[in-house]
C-alpha cells in the first residue's frame, strides 16, 4: 500500500511539474488564440488590450496557472478558440484517430518483431542473426517521420495514385457521406498504409532487439537445458520452457515503451495530415492555442505514468523470480 502511495504522489509531482513547465512555455507565445479573430478583424488595439484584461490575459503566469489548476480539477481544461468547444469536448476524436493508427501499427509490429528476434536469438552469431540486427539498427537509427517523408517521395514517383499520402479518407466520400460501413473502414485502412508502414519499422526497429535479448537470457538457462535432457519435444521446450518466459520481461519493457512511441509518431500524423492528437498538437502550437497545447501534453504524460504503472505491476506479478519461485 505505501508502494503504491509512493507512486501516486510522485506520479501527481511529475503532472504538476510538467503541466506547470507547459504553461509557462505556452504563456510566451505573442499571442494567444482567444484574441486572435480581434486582431484579423482589424479591431483597434484598446479593444484588444480591454479584452485581454478581462479575461485575466495579462495577469501573472503562477496567478493564471492556479486559476488553470482549479478549473481543471472540476474536468473544465479549458476551449479551443478555433472551434470554440471545449477542449474536454473537442479533443477524445483526435484521440482516438491516434491510437487506431498506433494500435495497428503495434500489432504489424509485434507480428513481425517477436519472430524477427526469436529467430535472431535461435541463429545467434549466424548470417541470419547479423542481417536481423543490422535491418533493426537501421529501423531504429532513422525516424519514423523521415520513413514518411521517403515512403511518400517513393509513391509520388513510382507508383502515383496508388496509394494515398495525405488524410484519413478520401476527399469527396468524406463530404458525401460513406454509402457503407465497410467503405469506410476500406477507405481509412487504405490510408493508413504509408503512416502504418513508417511508424511499423520503428517500432520493429526497437522491439526486436528486446525479443532477442530475452529469449538469449532464457535459452542458456539450466531449466531449459534440464527440460531438452529429459526428452522433451523442441515443439513444447520453446513454447512451454522459452518463449513464455521470455516474454515476461519483454512484455513489462513494451508497456514502458508504448507510450514513448506513440509520442514520438507526433511528427508522423504532421507528414501525413493523419488528423489525430499529434496532428492537433503541433497545429495547436502554431495557432496559439495554449489551453489545448497544455490538455495534449497533459494527456501524454498520463500516458507514460500509467505505462510505467502498468510496466512495474505486470513485472512484480507474472515474473516468478520476484516472488521467490524462480526456476
Amino acid at each position: 500500500m505505501w508502494r503504491i502511495a509512493t507512486k501516486v504522489f510522485f506520479a501527481s509531482l511529475i503532472l504538476l511539474t510538467i503541466t506547470y513547465a507547459t504553461f509557462f512555455l505556452t504563456d510566451l507565445q505573442p499571442r494567444h488564440a482567444s484574441y486572435s479573430k480581434l486582431i484579423y478583424t482589424g479591431r483597434p488595439t484598446s479593444e484588444i488590450e480591454a479584452f485581454k484584461e478581462e479575461q485575466g490575459l495579462n495577469d501573472p503566469v503562477n496567478t493564471k496557472y492556479i486559476r488553470w489548476l482549479n478549473a481543471a480539477k472540476k474536468g473544465d481544461l479549458g476551449t479551443y478558440y478555433d472551434r470554440n468547444k471545449p477542449v474536454t469536448e473537442y479533443l477524445p476524436k483526435f484521440m482516438g484517430r491516434s491510437f487506431l493508427l498506433n494500435g495497428v501499427a503495434f500489432i504489424v509490429a509485434i507480428s513481425i518483431s517477436i519472430p524477427l528476434g526469436v529467430l535472431s536469438a535461435i541463429k545467434e552469431r549466424k548470417w541470419s542473426d547479423y542481417v536481423v540486427m543490422v535491418l533493426t539498427m537501421i529501423f531504429t537509427s532513422v525516424p519514423s517521420f523521415y520513413f514518411g517523408l521517403l515512403t511518400i517521395l517513393w509513391v509520388a514517383r513510382k507508383m502515383p495514385g496508388l496509394l494515398p499520402i495525405s488524410g484519413m479518407g478520401t476527399t469527396i466520400l468524406v463530404a458525401k457521406g460513406y454509402p457503407s460501413l465497410w467503405v469506410q473502414i476500406f477507405d481509412v485502412a487504405h490510408h493508413m498504409i504509408l503512416p502504418v508502414a513508417s511508424i511499423g519499422l520503428v517500432w520493429i526497429g526497437t522491439l526486436t532487439p528486446f525479443v532477442r535479448s530475452a529469449m538469449l537470457e532464457v535459452i542458456h538457462q539450466d531449466y531449459v537445458r534440464t527440460a531438452k535432457s529429459k526428452g522433451l519435444s523442441n515443439y513444447k521446450v520453446f513454447f512451454k520452457h522459452t518463449l513464455r518466459n521470455a516474454l515476461v520481461p519483454f512484455i513489462s519493457i513494451l508497456a514502458m515503451l508504448i507510450p514513448n512511441l506513440i509520442i514520438s509518431n507526433i511528427f508522423v500524423e504532421q507528414v501525413f495530415s493523419w488528423p489525430g492528437m499529434g496532428w492537433l498538437y503541433i497545429n495547436s502550437i502554431w495557432a496559439g492555442e495554449s489551453e489545448m497545447v497544455i490538455a495534449i501534453t497533459l494527456c501524454y504524460a498520463i500516458m507514460v505514468l500509467i505505462g510505467n504503472f502498468v510496466a512495474d505491476a505486470l513485472y512484480m506479478r507474472t515474473d516468478a523470480r520476484l516472488k521467490g519461485g524462480a526456476h
